[in-house]
């Protein structure tokens, strides 16, 4: 969950409506930003943005707030995405993958380790089954992430809005 409102509904899911060992990965410290048109589905997965976009960014956690404000960014830009917010995340639902119907490339951000993420079953199962031509994966590389401030830490693997739009941005030749 990135928001405290989703960390609610999913504890008492897994309290009271899951009949299997349930993980709960939850945000720490501070609720990152929400945007106002943004509301909690309870659902696998959600989607932002423009559902009819030909260009899909993929993510979950807290950086979906910075993928919203780089949604408003690129927008601004004259570029049309969709936003999917991964909610459940294993197994990932396998109806997400309709979602991908029209996508040319999936830009998957991801707040984790590049080799053995979920960016990269994501990616795999997507390649493998023909749905999106084009896939980049944004994560930590497979290293020793120094430690310091998040957002310096986002900022300098590119997960942050600044460097999701950058990632972006390239594609289409404006930066």
């Amino acid at each position: 969950p990135a928001y405290y409102s989703e960390l609610n509904k999913d504890f008492v899911s897994a309290l009271y409506h899951s009949t299997t060992p349930v993980v709960v990965r939850y945000p720490r410290g501070k609720e990152p930003y929400c945007p106002d048109d943004f509301t909690v589905t309870g659902n696998a997965y959600d989607i932002y943005g423009d559902k009819t976009a030909e260009y899909a960014l993929v993510t979950y956690g807290r950086i979906f707030g910075e993928a919203t404000k780089a949604y408003k960014e690129l927008k601004a830009k004259g570029i049309s995405i969709k936003i999917i917010k991964l909610n459940e995340i294993i197994p990932i639902s396998t109806t997400v993958y309709e979602e991908l119907e029209n996508v040319k490339k999936v830009y998957f951000f991801e707040e984790g380790v590049k080799n053995g993420g979920i960016g990269e079953t994501f990616g795999s199962y997507i390649l493998e089954n023909g749905l999106a031509p084009r896939f980049k994966l944004v994560a930590f590389p497979d290293c020793f992430v120094k430690q310091g401030k998040v957002d310096e830490i986002l900022h300098e693997y590119q997960l942050d809005c600044e460097g999701m739009c950058s990632v972006i941005l390239k594609d289409f030749g404006k930066v």
